[in-house]
């Protein structure tokens, strides 16, 4: 009796299965063969023959596959999300009827999103920077810990988180910002994890200045 042996799980098959019963692989390419013969003829060939008897069999099938494999194609089950072999018919993990979905390009696995803080120095206070651009001043973001800060401006500088980095622009016309005791120069500079950011002052003679604030760049968890 000939079978379709799956070139996937080695199941057999019955001649007209356009599917394996057993993982779903597409069968439709495979040709029938007859289980015995095969085996007859991996017995009498040596172990270095093996290979080449099995192609003569499947070239066809293996090759196609392969094709398809290299090229990175899967098969996304709609109801779970597993991936799948190119050539499955049926989901792997949920057994979903995945015959109708198209194969696609294996996902890329997504960069985890840096979040980063700013902790005011001499203080418990820490603020979650959120993603896109905000505006920190007395009477903006961060005017819990800023407006007992008379040198710190209502509007006074602009953070910006994107793409996994975060920079400060200047804002302010009277007292300025500074990282790392310098005051950063027109436009916006980029800053880094243990910076450290003065609102309306910076640090003299290792002295902070009390009408102003200060902060350390940090990463949330």
């Amino acid at each position: 009796m000939r079978l379709k042996l799956c070139p996937a799980c080695g199941e057999k098959n019955s001649p007209s299965s356009v599917e394996c019963v057993s993982c779903g692989y597409d069968l439709t390419g495979v040709p029938a063969v007859d289980p015995e013969e095969v085996t007859k003829e991996v017995k009498e060939t040596t172990e270095e023959e093996v290979p080449q008897t099995l192609t003569s069999e499947q070239s066809s099938i293996n090759q196609a596959a392969s094709v398809t494999e290299r090229r990175g194609l899967v098969r996304i089950c709609p109801v779970c999300g597993a991936v799948n072999p190119p050539q499955a018919r049926k989901c792997q993990t949920c057994h979903e009827d995945i015959a109708d979905v198209l194969p696609a390009p294996m996902p890329q696995e997504k960069t985890k999103q840096k979040h980063y803080s700013l902790e005011q120095i001499g203080t418990h206070y820490i603020y979650a920077i959120p993603c896109g651009t905000i505006i920190i001043g007395r009477e903006h973001e961060m005017k819990e810990a800023l407006m007992n800060k008379p040198y710190v401006s209502r509007i006074h500088a602009k953070l910006t988180a994107a793409e996994g980095k975060l920079y400060i622009e200047n804002l302010s016309t009277t007292n300025y910002t500074y990282v790392n005791n310098e005051r950063i120069p027109e436009g916006r500079v980029e800053l880094h994890p243990g910076d450290e950011i003065g609102l309306g002052g910076m640090a003299m003679n290792g002295d902070r200045q009390e009408q102003a604030a200060y902060f350390v760049v940090g990463m949330m968890a």
